[in-house]
């Protein structure tokens, strides 16, 4: 470089980084690398955009989805035969097929991605799901409802969607909402916790 110029990044004649391109992980989306608007997709969600040689980084817009479990668990195994997934595969469909619960997040962002293209087409940044939490509650002494959220649950847990659980009793579930409202609530005073919240319910 110049005397008393930093140095640059070097760059390809497309302006792209000279090294070899990385995927971006499950939950992410970026243009791709032949993208009109100068942008290079890079790893880790990230976006890199060269002007005159320069490699300048874009952060993701980061997503925090929040899910009402119990809302979620009655929708797709308490409704009967209002359930469009009964109505499909019939009565018991669990027992012979399974919800993929890691599409979710890809799910979500490649929605989001989309919208952002359509409503901001001149400010396109990667769309990266950070963290995926579930609010629910259990009655310990309904054996038969416990079991089947636990699968529910613990299929997510495995995905490392945090799953927060709390237990009642009577009738009726209390307090999930609020809970889920007030971890919402706290994660937006966070710096740079999320841009974007996603509420499931």
């Amino acid at each position: 470089s110049q005397q008393g110029q930093p140095p640059r990044a070097q760059a390809s004649p497309s302006g792209a980084p000279s090294r070899p391109p990385t995927r971006p992980p499950p939950g992410s989306f970026a243009p791709s690398a032949a993208s009109s608007s100068g942008f290079q997709a890079s790893s880790g969600g990230l976006e890199a955009a060269s002007v005159g040689g320069q490699l300048n980084v874009i952060m993701p817009t980061k997503v925090m989805v929040f899910i009402d479990g119990t809302w979620l668990y009655y929708q797709l195994f308490g409704r009967g035969r209002r359930c469009a997934i009964t109505r499909h595969w019939g009565d018991r469909w669990w027992e012979t097929h399974h919800i993929d619960y890691s599409r979710l997040p890809q799910l979500i962002s490649d929605h989001l991605s989309a919208e952002l293209a359509r409503t901001q087409p001149y400010a396109q940044r990667a769309v990266e799901v950070v963290r995926v939490l579930v609010f629910s509650s259990f009655r310990p002494d309904d054996e038969d409802v416990v079991s089947q959220r636990e699968r529910m649950f613990r299929a997510m847990q495995e995905l490392h969607f945090e799953v927060h659980l709390g237990e009642y009793v009577g009738g009726q579930e209390k307090c999930v909402d609020i809970a889920l409202a007030v971890d919402m609530m706290h994660y937006a005073t966070v710096p740079n916790a999320f841009d974007i919240a996603v509420l499931i319910s």
